[in-house]
């Protein structure tokens, strides 16, 4: 068994993404109502199972939100329209070239989605990844899936500079720190001991069983930090029959408009006033009720820099007051390095630390796929 990873370095629009993650469900339903029936009849089936299958990519500007909390909180009009900048600046003529999706005169748009969790901001600069597997081969309860996805991203980042990551009881992978200087060394060679531990070795999480070095690596590193308000990565997954879909959003960097955006969309995506908002301080599906609060978040302290900023500052993390978010490149401190810190770098990362947390070993753990071997 391998994990077939498919990459797509550009930005897509999130309705694109939805279309992958569809054609790979519908191959392990399609391969479960063919064993149902082979099973029925008591003939063999000689097709082999859908491999499991990890899905990156950066979407356009997109807000999803899990059904069963928008059903509870529901969201107004005007809160949507805020939170996709709906209305546009009088300066935007009003047959502006829109996205490929959605309004034209929309910065962002809006999803309700079947995974769990809040609500989250996609965007250029954000690795997000779908992993589709049927966790009854890979003998996962969905609990423990969850614990495994939440260890591969931990380890991803460390891979990357940036070992002082943990989870709290708020969901998704955050940034920690530690209280003292020789914790923070001790983090570290915590943190490099757990990577360089032996993928042959099965480690134990509390009733999870995780291949790799997976659980006790992770636990160890946690035990030296406390939690800080910087969420550096949203979880939200969903399961039917068995299979997964949906995964995580992880933030690698905050990315310049006015290099990823297409020449017909700069304009679209050029913020009013001096291009600076501040991050929200009340639940959007709390405080936030009309686009006019637009206007209060300018002329505040903290620049847009490009798609994460301006997203995130009108969400709240977690829906949790006195949360923020945080990216890779700004959690290595700023610093010029050369560990190719890019998408594709990350994605691979992620792919690696996947297979491993799922017992896939060797050398051709992952195998990339192209976008046609899906779709086909």
């Amino acid at each position: 068994m391998r994990l077939s990873h498919l990459h797509i370095p550009r930005p897509i629009p999130y309705t694109y993404s939805l279309k992958l993650q569809e054609a790979l469900l519908e191959k392990h339903f399609a391969y479960k109502t063919a064993l149902r029936s082979h099973q029925h009849d008591d003939t063999p089936l000689t097709t082999p199972p859908p491999p499991p299958t990890l899905l990156t990519f950066q979407t356009h500007p997109t807000y999803t939100v899990g059904r069963r909390h928008l059903n509870n909180n529901p969201l107004s009009q005007a809160q949507i329209s805020f939170l996709t900048g709906a209305s546009p600046p009088p300066s935007l003529p009003h047959d502006t070239t829109a996205k490929e999706e959605g309004n034209s005169h929309e910065l962002a748009t809006f999803y309700p989605s079947p995974r769990g969790g809040l609500l989250t901001y996609h965007a250029p600069g954000q690795l997000t990844a779908y992993l589709i597997i049927d966790l009854r081969r890979h003998n996962l309860t969905p609990r423990c899936y969850i614990r495994m996805l939440e260890n591969s991203v931990m380890r991803t980042c460390a891979r990357h500079g940036v070992p002082n990551t943990l989870t709290t009881d708020d969901p998704g992978v955050w940034i920690g720190e530690p209280e003292t200087e020789s914790e923070s060394e001790s983090l570290l060679s915590a943190s490099l001991a757990a990577r360089e531990k032996s993928r042959e070795a099965k480690e134990t999480d509390e009733v999870c069983n995780l291949g790799g070095e997976a659980a006790a690596g992770m636990k160890g590193t946690k035990s030296l930090l406390r939690a800080t308000d910087r969420k550096i990565c949203a979880i939200g997954v969903h399961v039917s029959r068995g299979i997964t879909s949906h995964g995580v959003g992880l933030n690698v960097f905050d990315a310049p408009i006015d290099i990823l955006a297409p020449p017909s969309l700069r304009q679209l995506y050029t913020l009013p006033g001096n291009n600076k908002y501040l991050p929200a301080t009340a639940s959007v599906s709390g405080a936030l009720e009309s686009a006019n609060e637009d206007a209060k978040l300018r002329d505040s302290v903290v620049p847009a820099q490009g798609y994460l900023s301006w997203g995130f500052s009108r969400i709240v993390a977690c829906g949790l007051e006195g949360k923020s978010v945080t990216w890779l490149s700004r959690e290595q401190g700023g610093e010029e390095r050369e560990d190719g810190l890019t998408l594709e770098a990350v994605a691979g990362s992620l792919a690696k630390e996947v297979a491993s947390s799922l017992g896939i070993k060797g050398e051709d753990a992952v195998v990339r796929v192209g976008e046609e071997v899906v779709l086909d």
